[in-house]
Parts: structure tokens; sequence; C-alpha cells
């Protein structure tokens, strides 16, 4: 199932939040949900950029935690957004997620994508972005395969987001 664009191989990207998504309210990872994540994956060719606040300020400790964490759970094609990100749209702060997944698909225009995420309905509506809401009290279940769909990124809405380097000498957790 490759994709071709101008006889360029195109890729599927998945921004995936942890919490809501692989697990559920209780903090308990269910073997739905990664069995219907690892479904998604396999079946668009997908690479996992992790957008979860278990990245917190983006130490190449933290992620290498969850590189392993996301190995044992059979899932290895992963990157992660920058979550040392400020800015804003129209006026308004925008937190660290939609930044970094905006600074994703800015300087990976050709992809297609799917957000999963049980939180940020309005910020995502709001600049168009692909995002399939999961229920945080069960995570993501078998029932949501049938609602994924890949789409480019709407590259007008996101030019407009103003995006910086925040300042990495503060030393916060990010959320």
């Amino acid at each position: 199932m490759d994709k071709y664009e101008y006889g360029v191989k195109m890729m599927n990207i998945i921004f995936l939040d942890f919490d809501g998504v692989i697990n559920n309210n209780d903090d308990l990872i269910t073997e739905e949900s990664i069995l219907t994540l690892k479904k998604i994956i396999h079946e668009y060719q997908a690479k996992v950029v992790v957008i979860s606040s278990w990245i917190m300020d983006g130490r190449e400790e933290r992620k290498r935690k969850i590189r392993e964490f996301l190995d044992k759970l059979g899932i290895h094609n992963i990157d992660f957004i920058n979550p040392n990100l400020i800015g804003t749209f129209e006026n308004a702060e925008l937190n660290y997620r939609l930044l970094g997944i905006a600074d994703y698909l800015l300087n990976n225009p050709q992809i297609d994508y799917l957000i999963l995420d049980d939180e940020y309905d309005d910020e995502y509506n709001r600049l168009n972005l692909n995002h399939l809401k999961t229920n945080m009290d069960t995570g993501l279940v078998l029932s949501d395969y049938n609602k994924v769909t890949f789409k480019k990124p709407d590259l007008f809405i996101l030019s407009q987001i103003s995006i910086q380097e925040n300042d990495l000498n503060r030393n916060k957790r990010v959320y």
C-alpha cells in the first residue's frame, strides 16, 4: 500500500497522545488500544510522532525512555514533536502540542497525517487539523479504526501561526 506522488514515496504520520488514547482514565494501558493502534500503523504504513505530555521538556533521556516503552509495545518507527515552542494564532496563545504539530507539518508538508487525542477539540477544529477524538475512559478502541482518515495539512492556516523556540534555559516541565 505504498503511496507515491511525483515519484516520491509519501508517508502517513500519526500524532499520538498517550493519556486517553493508549491508556484509559485509570492509567491502564489497554490491550485493545495497543492492538488498534498497531492495526492502524500496519494498515496505513504510518510513523508515530509523540505529542504526549510524557515528553515533558524534550530532553533526550525522556525520549529514550519513551522509545523503550513504545518498543516494548511493538511500536518502532517513532519521532517527537518539539515541545519547547511558544506561539500564537489570531492573537491567542497556543499550547506546545498544537505548536509542535503545526511546526512538524509545516516542515513536512508532503505527508498525510492523523491526530489521535482525547482533548483539544476546539483548538484542533479552529486550526483545521485532522483529529480523531478518543474516549478518555476507554482509550482507542477497535471501532475507532473505522473513523481513521489521513489527510494533507492545511498549510494556509498553519502558515498563519506564529511559532518560536522557547527559552530552554528555564528548565521547566512543559504541558
